[in-house]
């Protein structure tokens, strides 16, 4: 999930597409392993509320298609 500052425009090619490939691993992460607790760190070093929002409006868009 770091890679969005050093790598940013190789893989995803919007701030949009890397918080869904985010809240995507999350998600995968949670349905691999669902009967035990997942703490996730996220380390920001841009603009930390608007990647919040980006990343949760993501996953919450995400759940919602499943």
């Amino acid at each position: 999930m770091m890679r969005t500052g050093v790598m940013r425009g190789v893989i995803e090619k919007t701030s949009e597409a890397v918080a869904l490939e985010m809240a995507e691993a999350i998600k995968q992460l949670a349905d691999t392993h669902p009967n035990e607790p997942l703490e996730i760190k996220i380390v920001i070093y841009a603009d930390a509320s608007l990647w919040q929002n980006r990343l949760l409006s993501s996953f919450a868009s995400h759940s919602s298609h499943r």
